[in-house]
């Protein structure tokens, strides 16, 4: 089972994705691709501040054996689908984070701390630890995205059993998406429901909220 930080945890998180076979195959093969940090969007990303050079080094090799993948709370955001959603022509994917954390295993979900202060993590403590602090903060012109992070060791996809809990509870498609993304996300997940948006004045429209169900 994944660990979390003490702080309460949405009951969904969403990962926005393109149209590409590479993506609709994460939902039907069922894993999450984390991705090296380099390889993300944030040319600011990973930064630290340290004076000690041993230090310095023992967390850059942690950070490099972090694997990490992106999740926002916020599925109505219009920036989001513009730059992630390749311009509502993507798709979101809902995520139960509640089961998603029970069957994943080996994984942190963390939430991302947003400011303008380079992290300065403390010298001498774990730095697998302080390598996931490093790798939870972002500068504020990014809190817009209200993101959290599954970070595990290693890039590459985690693997999540599908088949005894639904960790795909819905699926939100781009009011531009054509049929074949809804063909392939059908095949994709036949038991899940998909539901495209709407844009009205300028918002974001999701016909059926999801609901908790009692726990």
């Amino acid at each position: 089972m994944a660990e979390t930080y003490d702080f309460p945890v949405p009951r969904y998180l969403y990962r926005f994705r393109r149209d590409s076979e590479r993506h609709v195959g994460e939902i039907e093969q069922s894993y999450l691709w984390c991705a090296d940090f380099r390889s993300l969007n944030d040319p600011m990303e990973g930064l630290f501040r340290s004076a000690d050079r041993s230090w310095r080094e023992a967390l850059r090799v942690e950070k490099y054996q972090t694997g990490i993948c992106s999740l926002t709370e916020d599925p109505r955001n219009v920036l989001m689908w513009a730059h992630y959603s390749d311009q509502f022509n993507g798709f979101c994917v809902e995520y139960d984070t509640y089961a998603l954390l029970e069957v994943i295993q080996s994984a942190l979900l963390v939430r991302v701390r947003y400011s303008d202060d380079i992290p300065l993590p403390s010298l001498g403590g774990d730095p697998f630890e302080s390598a996931k602090s490093v790798l939870s903060s972002k500068g504020s012109d990014w809190a817009y995205e209200r993101e959290w992070r599954l970070l595990k060791r290693g890039a590459g996809r985690q693997h999540y059993d599908h088949s005894s809990l639904k960790v795909v509870s819905r699926i939100l498609v781009g009011n531009r998406a054509s049929q074949y993304l809804m063909k392939g996300l059908k095949f994709a997940a036949p038991t899940v429901p998909i539901e495209r948006i709407r844009l009205r004045d300028g918002k974001v429209m999701i016909k059926r909220e999801a609901r908790d169900p009692a726990r």
